[in-house]
């Protein structure tokens, strides 16, 4: 089983849009993929179609150890595809670690009740600095960071960067990548032309901007569903077969 966290200290950034999207694909090619958010918001099962009375405010009991992962899971429409839902007793999620045994491994330790069930789960973390994100770290094989090519996206990511290296998580592998990419704007444009140089480590392929990622909250659904052609959509199908090639080397 392999597992991936989406995270971003900043907000706004595509971080769920870009969850949703890579768990959609990777369920389409066959894998049993679980989507958990981690984010009191719930953005992520709302876009798969999950509806608040369907939540019952029972995520904080899943960190609690009251109820299992798969206790709390939902189907979608999607073969292959489930989803842990967030609800706002998440937004307590920092003291609620802390207060569990297991220390800084205890949600490696939930993580793991996936082993055997699930080939992929895919975690949508919320955009903060926290006691959670440095659990996250510890527990995932893949931290894929969305930036937006601004000057404050990169300076945010730099200071992610030296925070995982300083802390010497040797496992986990840092990779980031562009979304909401508008090359009509120079300094996006600038930014994109000299990614290689700066972050070696970046994804080849990025997300444009386009009105079909906004459609993504009218639709309910991935974009690669109602919009498979688009340029969102071939931009996640080729990222997905990028990130695919990592997976494989971890």
């Amino acid at each position: 089983m392999k597992t991936i966290a989406l995270y971003n200290i900043k907000g706004g950034v595509g971080k769920t849009t870009s969850a949703v999207n890579l768990a959609y694909l990777a369920a389409k090619g066959g894998a049993r993929t679980t989507l958990w958010d981690l984010d009191p918001q719930g953005c992520a099962g709302w876009y798969l179609g999950m509806e608040d009375k369907d939540l019952e405010q029972r995520a904080a009991k899943l960190i609690e150890g009251k109820l299992s992962p798969q206790e709390l899971s939902l189907p979608t429409s999607y073969e292959n595809l489930t989803v842990v839902p967030a609800d706002l007793s998440l937004r307590k999620l920092d003291l609620l670690l802390e207060k569990q045994d297991g220390g800084k491994n205890y949600f490696k330790s939930l993580l793991k009740s996936f082993e055997g069930q699930q080939d992929l789960v895919i975690l949508d973390c919320a955009p903060a600095l926290s006691t959670a994100a440095e659990q996250v770290f510890q527990a995932v094989d893949l931290l894929l960071v969305p930036l937006i090519p601004t000057p404050l996206s990169l300076r945010a990511y730099e200071q992610l960067k030296e925070f995982t290296e300083h802390k010497k998580w040797s496992h986990l592998k840092v990779v980031p990548f562009f979304t909401q990419v508008d090359r009509r704007r120079k300094i996006q444009s600038e930014i994109i032309e000299t990614r290689k140089k700066r972050f070696p480590e970046m994804l080849k392929t990025y997300i444009p901007y386009a009105s079909a990622l906004e459609q993504m909250g009218t639709q309910r659904a991935p974009v690669s569903v109602f919009a498979g052609s688009s340029a969102p959509g071939l931009g996640y199908w080729l990222m997905w077969a990028e990130i695919k090639k990592i997976l494989k080397t971890l």
